[in-house]
């Protein structure tokens, strides 16, 4: 984090004194190598920082395309760990060899990610199924990263706004741990389903309980496209269909069923027939108490009906402080909240200059930031910002407020 601080820095000093192109064209060079770097540590060091930068890889608001090219391949492009390694954390958890516990097991790995592997195997009935395998030693490995994550935050201060890095880093810390347990994972899945199960355009896989423990989890294989494959691929009748069940699925998450999936980078979703959306990896998943949910479900209300000023005071009642104590910034922001939800506006419109509304965030927090932010509100801010990065890609043709008043209602 030093060395790519100080690079930034000694071009900042040097660009000035260079040809306007020749300056540009130095900066990209730069995010090149930089984004490059990361990723490779990012794959050496895998845990935590590996997660981090899945979760930056989502930000096109925030970086540049260099960045997002290289740390989008750590959403299903990080290299394997040996095979031996896996079998063997296998039969230590369940009891029996992999050859009794499965008819076929696939040695060649599905996908790397950042805390697990997944093969692919097959059941002695013929059931295809992927085994989610937790990385040995991985327990530790997070622990020290967490703690590096902790100190790094003090440098990322100056090129972010000053912020509630407590709660952040707490909050972070707290999600990260709880997919170090696949049996909670197991009981946020089974939530899921409960909650989804009369809803046909949401596919969720099934645990198979007898084949999985606390550090492997056997779960049925959905066959697909993943997400950006299929976005990629597509006319937009097909991406406007496809974002339209994402968002309709996390305001339901959020305002109804008060259980959120809070790791909503692409790697995590596949697209099936229909088409219908498949959401994969529940290892994070934030609950929200009655009393959370008709906090948001306020809020949302007081945007639809364009009240600015209780917008900021139920800001403030959540728990949301500026460092002066001025309303001011939330105002703002609730302005800004206002024309995302306005009723003639479709999401393509409203981004069609996405860094004008940045700058405009930027300068507010800049001016007279937010000190203290709600716990409850880390993992949602999340997952706002990885969306919002995949919808300023693709720019899907999508009225916000359609989808949300029916919810409300």
């Amino acid at each position: 984090a030093l060395k790519i601080v100080a690079a930034y820095r000694i071009h900042n000093a040097l660009a000035p004194h260079m040809e306007p192109a020749q300056a540009t064209q130095k900066l990209e060079e730069l995010h090149k190598k930089s984004a490059e770097h990361v990723y490779e540590l990012c794959v050496e060091l895998r845990g935590a920082i590996l997660k981090i930068g899945q979760f930056f890889s989502c930000r096109r608001d925030l970086l540049a395309p260099a960045w997002i090219d290289a740390l989008s391949r750590l959403q299903d492009r990080v290299p394997p760990i040996p095979t031996s390694l896996v079998v063997e954390r296998i039969n230590e958890d369940l009891g029996k060899p992999v050859e009794e516990l499965f008819a076929q097991f696939d040695e060649n790995a599905l996908a790397t990610a950042s805390i697990a592997q997944v093969h692919a195997a097959v059941l002695h009935d013929g059931t295809p199924v992927v085994v989610k395998v937790q990385l040995p030693g991985i327990e530790a490995l997070v622990e020290s990263d967490l703690y590096a994550l902790s100190l790094m935050s003090t440098i990322l201060t100056e090129f972010l706004p000053a912020t509630d890095w407590h709660t952040l880093s707490n909050e972070l810390a707290h999600s990260v741990r709880q997919e170090l347990n696949y049996n909670t994972e197991i009981q946020n899945l089974n939530d899921f389903a409960a909650h989804f199960a009369d809803d046909e355009t949401i596919v969720l896989p099934t645990v198979y309980q007898e084949l999985s423990s606390e550090r492997v989890l056997t779960m049925s294989r959905i066959d697909g496209h993943s997400l950006l494959e299929f976005l990629e691929n597509r006319p937009q009748n097909d991406i406007d269909r496809i974002f339209t069940i994402l968002i309709q699925s996390y305001c339901a998450q959020i305002l109804r069923h008060g259980l959120l999936h809070s790791d909503p980078h692409p790697g995590n979703f596949m697209v099936c027939d229909g088409p219908t959306l498949a959401v994969l990896d529940f290892g994070n998943v934030q609950r929200f108490s009655p009393s959370e949910r008709n906090a948001y479900s306020g809020l949302v209300m007081a945007a639809l009906s364009k009240d600015q000023e209780q917008l900021a005071d139920l800001l403030g009642d959540m728990g949301f402080r500026t460092k002066n104590g001025d309303v001011g910034p939330l105002l703002e922001f609730a302005h800004m909240l206002l024309e995302a939800f306005s009723t003639d506006v479709t999401f393509d419109a409203l981004a069609m200059d996405p860094f004008v509304q940045l700058e405009r965030a930027m300068a507010i927090a800049k001016e007279n930031p937010v000190v203290q932010i709600p716990q409850n509100f880390v993992l949602l801010g999340r997952v706002f910002g990885a969306l919002s990065g995949l919808m300023l890609k693709y720019q899907p043709r999508i009225n916000l407020m359609q989808i949300v008043l029916p919810l409300l209602v």
